[in-house]
C-alpha cells in the first residue's frame, strides 16, 4: 500500500472510531438521563435499541443513496435535514 492509501485508511478508521465513540457515549448519557426521569430498565433498553436500529437503517439508506445519486447529493440532503432539525428545535424552545 502506498503512502496516500495508508493515510486515507487511517482517516477512515479514525472517523469510524469517533462515530462509534459518539454513539456509545450518547447511549450511556441517554440511559442515565432516562433512568433519572424514572423509566424502567426495559423501557430504557427499548429506547436505546430503537435508536441504534434507526441509526443502522439510516446508515444503510445513506449508503445506497450515495451509490445511486453521488456524494454531492448526499451532502446537500444532510445539510437540509440538519437545517430542518435545528429549526424544529429552535421553534420548540
Amino acid at each position: 500500500m502506498d503512502g496516500r492509501a495508508q493515510r486515507d485508511q487511517l482517516i477512515i478508521n479514525a472517523a469510524a472510531f469517533l462515530r462509534s465513540l459518539g454513539v456509545g457515549l450518547m447511549g450511556v448519557v441517554l440511559g442515565i438521563y432516562l433512568s433519572r426521569i424514572g423509566l424502567s430498565a426495559f423501557r430504557i433498553g427499548a429506547v436505546l435499541a430503537v435508536g441504534l436500529a434507526g441509526s443502522a437503517v439510516a446508515t444503510t439508506v445513506v449508503g445506497f443513496a450515495e451509490d445511486h445519486y453521488g456524494e454531492c447529493a448526499k451532502a446537500i440532503v444532510f445539510q437540509l435535514i440538519t437545517f430542518r432539525m435545528i429549526e424544529r428545535f429552535r421553534l420548540s424552545a
